[in-house]
Protein backbone atom coordinates (compact mmCIF):
# COMPACT_ATOMS: atom_id res chain seq x y z
CA UNK A 1 0.00 0.00 0.00
CA UNK A 2 1.40 3.37 -0.78
CA UNK A 3 1.32 5.71 2.01
CA UNK A 4 2.37 8.58 0.59
CA UNK A 5 -1.33 10.30 -0.25
CA UNK A 6 -0.45 13.54 -0.18
CA UNK A 7 1.57 15.81 -3.00
CA UNK A 8 2.67 19.12 -4.13
CA UNK A 9 0.89 20.79 -7.82
CA UNK A 10 1.02 24.74 -8.57
CA UNK A 11 -2.76 25.74 -9.25
CA UNK A 12 -3.67 28.69 -10.72
CA UNK A 13 -4.61 31.67 -8.21
CA UNK A 14 -6.01 35.01 -8.94
CA UNK A 15 -4.65 38.05 -8.88
CA UNK A 16 -1.59 40.16 -11.07
CA UNK A 17 1.54 38.65 -11.43
CA UNK A 18 4.22 41.00 -9.89
CA UNK A 19 7.83 40.22 -9.21
CA UNK A 20 8.72 37.42 -7.02
CA UNK A 21 5.26 35.51 -7.94
CA UNK A 22 5.20 32.06 -9.43
CA UNK A 23 3.80 31.69 -13.02
CA UNK A 24 3.22 29.06 -15.96
CA UNK A 25 1.76 28.71 -19.37
CA UNK A 26 -1.57 27.36 -20.29
CA UNK A 27 -0.13 27.47 -23.79
CA UNK A 28 2.34 24.97 -23.28
CA UNK A 29 1.30 23.27 -19.94
CA UNK A 30 4.39 20.78 -19.95
CA UNK A 31 6.77 23.76 -18.81
CA UNK A 32 8.43 24.00 -15.10
CA UNK A 33 7.06 27.07 -13.11
CA UNK A 34 8.94 30.20 -13.20
CA UNK A 35 9.64 32.64 -10.69
CA UNK A 36 8.59 36.42 -12.17
CA UNK A 37 11.92 38.74 -12.20
CA UNK A 38 12.77 42.32 -12.35
CA UNK A 39 12.85 42.06 -15.84
CA UNK A 40 9.24 40.71 -16.33
CA UNK A 41 8.06 41.19 -19.43
CA UNK A 42 3.73 41.45 -20.24
CA UNK A 43 4.78 40.37 -23.86
CA UNK A 44 5.73 37.28 -22.74
CA UNK A 45 3.00 36.70 -20.59
CA UNK A 46 0.66 37.56 -23.95
CA UNK A 47 2.72 35.20 -26.30
CA UNK A 48 3.06 32.09 -23.72
CA UNK A 49 -0.59 32.83 -21.93
CA UNK A 50 0.67 33.06 -18.87
CA UNK A 51 -1.19 32.19 -15.17
CA UNK A 52 -0.02 33.47 -12.00
CA UNK A 53 0.25 29.88 -9.77
CA UNK A 54 0.88 29.21 -6.15
CA UNK A 55 2.26 25.40 -4.62
CA UNK A 56 -0.42 24.19 -3.07
CA UNK A 57 -0.27 20.56 -0.60
CA UNK A 58 -3.03 18.49 -1.83
CA UNK A 59 -4.54 14.92 -1.27
CA UNK A 60 -6.49 12.59 -3.48
CA UNK A 61 -8.60 11.27 -0.52
CA UNK A 62 -11.18 13.55 -0.42
CA UNK A 63 -13.76 13.56 2.76
CA UNK A 64 -16.26 15.85 2.02
CA UNK A 65 -17.26 18.41 3.29
CA UNK A 66 -13.75 20.10 2.02
CA UNK A 67 -12.31 22.73 -0.75
CA UNK A 68 -10.95 21.10 -3.81
CA UNK A 69 -9.60 21.87 -7.12
CA UNK A 70 -10.86 20.35 -10.58
CA UNK A 71 -8.02 20.36 -12.84
CA UNK A 72 -10.20 19.51 -15.64
CA UNK A 73 -12.58 22.48 -15.43
CA UNK A 74 -9.49 24.49 -13.60
CA UNK A 75 -11.70 25.60 -10.87
CA UNK A 76 -12.05 26.28 -6.83
CA UNK A 77 -14.81 24.52 -5.02
CA UNK A 78 -15.07 25.99 -1.44
CA UNK A 79 -16.73 23.89 1.08
CA UNK A 80 -17.73 21.05 -1.63
CA UNK A 81 -19.90 17.99 -0.99
CA UNK A 82 -19.53 16.12 -3.84
CA UNK A 83 -17.03 15.11 -6.72
CA UNK A 84 -17.75 17.08 -9.65
CA UNK A 85 -15.27 15.81 -12.13
CA UNK A 86 -12.47 13.12 -12.08
CA UNK A 87 -9.66 15.30 -11.95
CA UNK A 88 -10.45 16.70 -8.76
CA UNK A 89 -7.71 17.38 -5.38
CA UNK A 90 -8.00 17.91 -1.95
CA UNK A 91 -6.36 21.07 -1.34
CA UNK A 92 -5.31 20.66 2.15
CA UNK A 93 -3.31 24.39 2.46
CA UNK A 94 -0.55 26.15 0.26
CA UNK A 95 3.24 25.83 0.96
CA UNK A 96 5.02 27.88 3.00
CA UNK A 97 7.67 30.35 0.42
CA UNK A 98 10.16 29.15 3.18
CA UNK A 99 9.93 25.66 2.13
CA UNK A 100 12.69 26.12 -0.54
CA UNK A 101 13.24 22.56 -0.78
CA UNK A 102 9.63 21.70 -1.78
CA UNK A 103 8.89 21.26 -5.37
CA UNK A 104 5.83 20.62 -7.46
CA UNK A 105 4.86 16.34 -7.46
CA UNK A 106 6.42 15.59 -4.40
CA UNK A 107 5.32 13.09 -1.98
CA UNK A 108 4.48 12.86 1.47
CA UNK A 109 3.86 10.72 4.07
CA UNK A 110 1.24 12.29 6.92
CA UNK A 111 4.19 12.84 9.66
CA UNK A 112 6.37 14.14 7.20
CA UNK A 113 4.43 17.01 5.78
CA UNK A 114 6.19 20.67 4.90
CA UNK A 115 5.13 23.64 6.52
CA UNK A 116 2.36 25.33 4.89
CA UNK A 117 1.22 29.14 4.98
Amino acid sequence: MNNKIYFTKYISVEGEIKEGDWYRSRKYPHLEAKKATAYWNKEIMSFYDIERVRLFLCSRDITFPCDIYCFGEKVWRKNCQSMSCDECVRVIGEVSPDATWVTENMEFEEHNLPPLV
